[in-house]
């Protein structure tokens, strides 16, 4: 990790150096500010670099802190943290028990049965890593659901489902009729999931957003406002912010 500094204020980033760009590029999200860079750029090209773009790292930081003081901090995976799930924060249960690996069930909260590991890190990556693999086939069953459900309104299925990790979409539909969906979705209120995944749906009749597609929508979906409103507002709160683990909050 490493830092600029702009007038005052020091801006923590991280430095990728990748032979598959060919000019600086700047990330900024959630999840940090990344500085991916050509392997040849030396420390002068991206100081250089990042003095022209001082102005929209300090907003873009600015705008990213606002939105994680918003966002579920979550500082261990233990029993009594949450995590959102279907648009409401549930409770975790851990216990160490005699099992190869992280194994999670849902009973009015998740119940995650755990080996023992020998670091907090390694315990914490670990149930991340399960509760992650869970979530991602809850929201594949989910979504499988809903395609069935807008298949009978609008006619057409989708040549393929794909759950992925998207990164300025939460969905898409190809030309080819391959519906791609973000698991993350998983962490929003139901409603708004199916909303999405009708919006992919009435893509496979209109392709475009022209006026057609829209009454597609409405046809198979109804009002959507308040689902499209509350994505937009609330996108960035998908999820949870992982806070560093600090030795008194170890144990």
């Amino acid at each position: 990790m490493s830092e600029i500094v702009i007038g005052d204020q020091s801006i923590p980033y991280t430095l990728v150096r990748s032979d598959r760009v060919r000019r600086i590029r700047f990330d900024m999200d959630l999840n940090g500010f990344r500085v991916v860079v050509p392997i040849y750029a030396s420390g002068d090209d991206i100081r250089g670099a990042m003095l022209q773009k001082k102005k929209w790292i300090i907003r873009s930081h600015h705008s990213l802190e606002e939105k994680r003081s918003e966002c579920h901090k979550l500082y261990r995976f233990q029993s009594g943290a949450k995590i959102p799930y279907w648009g409401r924060l549930s409770r975790l249960q851990l216990e160490a028990s005699d099992v190869e690996e992280v194994t999670v069930r849902y009973r009015n909260g998740f119940l995650v049965s755990h080996p023992q590991y020998k670091s907090p890190q390694t315990h914490d990556e670990s149930i991340e890593l399960g509760l992650q693999s869970y979530l991602r086939q809850q929201f594949m069953t989910e979504a499988r659901r809903l395609c069935r459900k807008y298949q009978q309104s609008i006619g057409k299925s989708p040549k393929s489902l794909r759950i992925t990790q998207m990164v300025t979409r939460w969905g898409s539909c190809s030309p080819a009729g391959i519906i791609s969906l973000d698991w993350r979705l998983v962490y929003a209120p139901k409603r708004v999931a199916s909303y999405v995944v009708a919006h992919e749906m009435a893509h496979l009749h209109v392709l475009n957003h022209t006026s057609e597609f829209w009454r597609t929508l409405r046809s198979i979906y109804g009002n959507f406002s308040s689902e499209h409103e509350w994505l937009e507002a609330n996108q960035h709160r998908l999820g949870y912010v992982r806070c560093p683990i600090n030795n008194a909050m170890i144990g």
